[in-house]
């Protein structure tokens, strides 16, 4: 595998197959999705963003990698189901 980085856009070459995948920074990703950086770097590292690789410090995403669904309660307030309610 051979990384070729011209500035923030890194282009991915598998020489053992056909396939070829263009990856970009967080800093695009952000600038695409509409939410801050850190938050991209959170969703990396905890396996949300399919795909995503992690050269050195820096995260490089698939440039065609779709938004992760937002897990946050979005309600206000949090629900206990049966289960919670029974153990104390």
């Amino acid at each position: 595998m051979i990384l070729f980085v011209a500035s923030t856009i890194i282009n991915m070459k598998i020489f053992c197959g056909v396939s070829s995948m263009d990856y970009i920074s967080i800093k695009q990703l952000s600038e695409k999705w509409g939410i801050s950086t850190r938050r991209i770097q959170i969703l990396c590292r905890d396996g949300r963003v399919p795909g995503a690789i992690r050269i050195a410090n820096t995260w490089a995403v698939p440039a065609d990698v779709s938004k992760p669904k937002d897990r946050r309660i979005k309600s206000g307030r949090y629900i206990k189901t049966l289960e919670d309610n029974s153990n104390g």
